[in-house]
C-alpha cells in the first residue's frame, strides 16, 4: 500500500511538471518559407544573411528547451506505463458500486441545466461504464497529445536551422569573389575529397546506429551535422562561385559543366547531411519508433542512383530516338530557356538541354515548375527520365520526360533514399523529388530560386 502510494505522488509530480512550464513557440512552415521570400526576390543578400542569422538563433534557443520536454513528457508517459496498472488494480466501475444510484442522481442533477435531461442521462452513464483500461487511457492520451506537438515543433525549428543554413549559403554564393580556377585536370577541385569524406562519416554514422549505443548515435549524429556545416559547407560554396563565373565564358560551359554540377550537387549533400545529424540526434535522445525506423534504414547501402535507364548523348537520341523511344535514358548537357506555361489549367514546364555541337532536346514535366529548385539556364544538369520520340501533351515533339523519385520505396534498398524520406519535413533537397543533378548557379534565379519559391519546404505537413 505505501509503494502504491508512493507511485502515485511520482506520477502526479510529472504530470504537475508538464503542466508548469513554459510552452515554446513554434515556427510554422510558411512563416519560415515566408521569411526569406521578400529578400531572395530581391537580391538582398545581406538583408537575406541577416534573416538567415536571426532564424539560426531563434531555433538553437528553441530546441534546447523542446529537448528538455520531451524526455520529461517520456518519463511521464514511461510511469503510466508503468505504475497505472498497480494503482488502477482495485478500480471498480462505478456503476457496479453500491452507491452508484444517488451518485448518478446527483450527476444527472448537476449536469442537465448545462446540457439538458437527455445528454445529462447519457453522459453519466457513461461515466458509469469507465472501465480501468478507458481510466489509463485518458491518462495516456493528453501525455501522448503533448508528446506529439513537441515532435511537431522540434521538427520544424529543424526545418528553420536547415533552412538558415540553405539561405546563408546562396547568399555567399552570390557575394563571394570570385578566384581564378588552377589550370590542369584536377586543378584546385575539392569536392572530390569531400564527397569521399561526407560518404565516409555516413558510413560511420550508419554503423554506430546499428550498434544501438544511443550516446554514441547522439555524438556521432551531432559531429555529422557540425561538419556539414561551417568551413566543408563555406568551401564547397567558394569551389561553387569560382566555376560559375568562370562558366560565363561559352566555351567553359561544357568543359566546366561536370565539376560545377559535383559542386552543386556536394552542396545539396551537406544542406542534408546537417538535416540527417539533427533529426537522428533527435531520435536517439528520445529512442522509440524513430529510432527504429533509422536503424532499419543503417542496414541499407549508402548510395541512391539518380534514375533507371542508360546513359547516353543527345547525337545518340537525335540518330536513333525510334530506338530509345519509350525507354529510360540519363542524358547531360547545358541548360538552355526554360519555359513555362499554362495550358488548360496545367503547368508544362520545358527546359532545352544542349551538348557542345550544337544539339538540343527538350526536357519536360507536368504540373511542375523545372526551375524550382535551381535547373535555370546556363547550369549544366544530368536529367533521368523517360524519352518520347512523339509526345502528343508537348505539341508532338520529342522529349525527356523528367523522371521523379519515389523516396519510400528506393528508401527499402538505400540509406540516403531513407534519409530523404525520414528528413522530408526539414529539407528537400531537390523540390519534388525530381530526378536531376544541377549546378548551382549566381543570380536572381538559379539557385535561389528554392528561396524563391520557397521549395526548400514541401507545402504540404502533417498536423
Amino acid at each position: 500500500m505505501v509503494g502504491t502510494a508512493v507511485r502515485a505522488r511520482t506520477l502526479q509530480r510529472r504530470l504537475e511538471q508538464l503542466v508548469d512550464v513554459t510552452w515554446p513557440s513554434s515556427p510554422l512552415p510558411e512563416t519560415a518559407r515566408a521569411v526569406y521570400l521578400k529578400a531572395a526576390a530581391s537580391s538582398d543578400w545581406p538583408g537575406l544573411i541577416a534573416l538567415a542569422k536571426q532564424q539560426r538563433r531563434d531555433a538553437r534557443s528553441a530546441l534546447g528547451p523542446i529537448t528538455r520536454l520531451q524526455e520529461k513528457v517520456r518519463g511521464t508517459h514511461r510511469d503510466i506505463a508503468t505504475h497505472a496498472d498497480d494503482l488502477l488494480a482495485g478500480w471498480v466501475r462505478p456503476d457496479r458500486r453500491a452507491d452508484w444510484p444517488q451518485v448518478r442522481a446527483q450527476l444527472v442533477a448537476t449536469l442537465k441545466p448545462q446540457t439538458g435531461s437527455a445528454k445529462a442521462e447519457a453522459l453519466a452513464d457513461d461515466f458509469g461504464a469507465t472501465t480501468a483500461r478507458a481510466v489509463k487511457s485518458r491518462m495516456e492520451k493528453p501525455v501522448a497529445d503533448l508528446d506529439e506537438f513537441l515532435a511537431n515543433s522540434a521538427e520544424q525549428w529543424r526545418a528553420a536551422l536547415v533552412g538558415a543554413r540553405l539561405a546563408e549559403a546562396i547568399a555567399a554564393l552570390n557575394t563571394r569573389r570570385p578566384r581564378p580556377l588552377v589550370p590542369g585536370p584536377f586543378g584546385d577541385d575539392i569536392v572530390s575529397p569531400l564527397t569521399a569524406e561526407l560518404n565516409d562519416r555516413l558510413t560511420q554514422l550508419c554503423d554506430t546506429i546499428g550498434s544501438g549505443d544511443r550516446d554514441a548515435i547522439r555524438t556521432n549524429a551531432r559531429s555529422l551535422a557540425d561538419w556539414a556545416r561551417g568551413t566543408t559547407l563555406d568551401d564547397t560554396v567558394r569551389r561553387a562561385v569560382d566555376l560559375s563565373v568562370a562558366r560565363r565564358d561559352v566555351a567553359s560551359r561544357w568543359t566546366l559543366g561536370p565539376a560545377a554540377q559535383a559542386a552543386g550537387e556536394l552542396i545539396r549533400s551537406l544542406i542534408l547531411a546537417q538535416a540527417i545529424g539533427l533529426t537522428v540526434e533527435g531520435a536517439a535522445l528520445l529512442g522509440g519508433d524513430n529510432l527504429d525506423r533509422w536503424r532499419a534504414a543503417s542496414a541499407l547501402p549508402l548510395p541512391n542512383e539518380l534514375g533507371p535507364g542508360q546513359d547516353v548523348t543527345l547525337a545518340q537520341l537525335k540518330s536513333n530516338p525510334a530506338t530509345f523511344d519509350g525507354h529510360d535514358v540519363v542524358v547531360s548537357g547545358v541548360v538552355g530557356q526554360v519555359t513555362i506555361k499554362h495550358v488548360r489549367g496545367k503547368v508544362l514546364s520545358t527546359a532545352s538541354l544542349l551538348d557542345e555541337d550544337g544539339l538540343s532536346l527538350t526536357v519536360g514535366i507536368e504540373h511542375i515548375k523545372l526551375d524550382s529548385g535551381g535547373l535555370d539556364e546556363c547550369a549544366y544538369a544530368t536529367v533521368a527520365g523517360r524519352y518520347v520520340a512523339d509526345d502528343p501533351v508537348f505539341n508532338h515533339t520529342p522529349i525527356l520526360r523528367v523522371g521523379r523519385h519515389s523516396y519510400e520505396d528506393e528508401g527499402e534498398h538505400s540509406f540516403l533514399a531513407a534519409a530523404t524520406h525520414l528528413t522530408r519535413w526539414v529539407v528537400t533537397p531537390v523540390p519534388h523529388g525530381l530526378r536531376y543533378a544541377s549546378s548551382w548557379e549566381r543570380g536572381l534565379s538559379g539557385a535561389n530560386n528554392q528561396l524563391r519559391y520557397g521549395t526548400w519546404l514541401p507545402f504540404e505537413r502533417r498536423l
